[in-house]
Formats: structure tokens, C-alpha cells, sequence
């Protein structure tokens, strides 16, 4: 109702487009963005939004121009850097992504996912050293963050240092004991008999409940 009375009515195809992002009808929601777009091309919500959605439909290349058009418009915008770093991430861009993820850490120090994500990168790139200091930010900024500790642990593990691998994932277990993840990852250094007692020990503090058949 709104447009029709006034097609220039620039925040109602805004919201609008919220609504249709809701509903996953994203064709008709990139189509209402690009209209607030044109009708204030300093508007940086509206990139931002429509840069979620192209983010949701796969389309990380349209993602990252919108960021990169909020970054232009607020260089300090610190959710801009860190959502175009996994839009890199996603196309395997792992420099830029680290680029992104680094900048967005120097805007915020407590951002605990850029530093886990940025550990994901180090790891893909077999990194496993800046991996594991990234996820140790990570737990440095939440002494809680499960999947922080799982990831450090399969760091470790790629290292051999299994001792510390059994460490890590026996706190995500103390966290979630649910995690079938860590329970699968634990279950790869059982079968190693060097790191038996190790487990054994671990699984002593628990009361025994979370040994497997060692």
C-alpha cells in the first residue's frame, strides 16, 4: 500500500525486502534492495542486507561487492569485514579471507567467531600452528567455546601431539557430552595403544562414563 502511494517511499521496499528475506523468496527481495538501492546509493543497510542475501543464495562474488560497498560507505564497520571474510572463505579466497578476518579482530578483540573462523582458514591451508593459536584466542575470549576446543584439538592431533588433542576434546565432552563429533574424533586416538592410558586417565576424572573400548 505503501509504494503504491508513493513509489518512492525508499524505506518500504527496504522492509518489505525484510519480509521476503524471511520467507526465503530472496529473487523477490534482492529485487526490493536494488530499488532502495537506487533510490539512496548511500543507503548501507540495504547493500548489507542484500549482500545476506546473495550470502544465502550462494552468490559470494554479489556478496562481497555489497560488503565491499558498506566497508566503502563505513570503513569501520566491523560486521561488513567479518561477513565478507567468510564470503571469502566460502570461495576458497584464504588470504583475503584472512585479510578480512584480521581486520575485523583489530575493530573488535573480543570477536570470538573471527578468531575461530580464522582458525578454520589456518587449518584448511594445513597451517596448524596459526590454527591453533587462533582457536586459542578463541577459548581466551570464551573459556566455553566447544567448537574452539574441537577445533584445536583436531589440530593438534594432525600435529601428534595427542595428549593435548585428548585434552581439548575431552572438555567439549565435559561441555556437551552429546558432541558425536569430539566422540568420533576421540575414538580416532583410541586406537592408537601409545595413547591408551592418556584416554584412560581423562576418562577417570569423568567417572569412567565416557571411556571407549581401549
Amino acid at each position: 500500500m505503501a509504494i503504491k502511494l508513493n513509489p518512492q517511499y525508499q524505506d518500504a521496499y527496504f522492509n518489505r525486502a525484510g519480509v521476503y528475506t524471511d520467507l526465503k523468496q530472496y529473487d523477490m527481495a534482492i529485487k526490493d534492495l536494488t530499488k532502495a538501492i537506487e533510490l539512496n546509493i548511500e543507503d548501507k543497510n540495504s547493500y548489507n542486507n542484500r549482500a545476506i542475501v546473495y550470502y544465502e543464495m550462494n552468490d559470494y562474488e554479489k556478496a562481497i561487492e555489497d560488503y565491499s560497498e558498506v566497508i566503502k560507505l563505513d570503513p569501520l564497520n566491523q560486521n561488513a569485514y567479518f561477513n565478507r571474510a567468510l564470503s571469502y572463505k566460502m570461495q576458497d579466497n584464504f588470504s583475503m579471507a584472512i585479510k578480512d578476518f584480521s581486520k575485523a579482530i583489530d575493530l573488535n578483540p573480543l570477536d570470538e567467531e573471527a578468531f575461530y573462523n580464522m582458525g578454520i582458514v589456518h587449518y584448511i591451508m594445513k597451517d596448524y600452528d596459526r590454527a591453533i593459536k587462533d582457536y586459542s584466542d578463541a577459548i581466551e575470549v570464551n573459556n566455553e567455546y566447544e567448537d574452539a576446543y574441537n577445533g584445536r584439538g583436531v589440530a593438534f592431533y594432525y600435529q601428534g601431539e595427542y595428549e593435548r588433542a585428548i585434552k581439548d576434546y575431552m572438555k567439549v565432552i565435559k561441555l556437551n557430552p552429546y558432541n558425536n563429533e569430539v566422540h568420533y574424533n576421540l575414538a580416532l586416538i583410541c586406537k592408537l595403544k601409545e595413547c591408551g592410558s592418556t584416554i584412560k586417565a581423562e576418562c577417570k576424572k569423568c567417572g569412567g562414563k565416557l571411556c571407549f573400548n581401549i
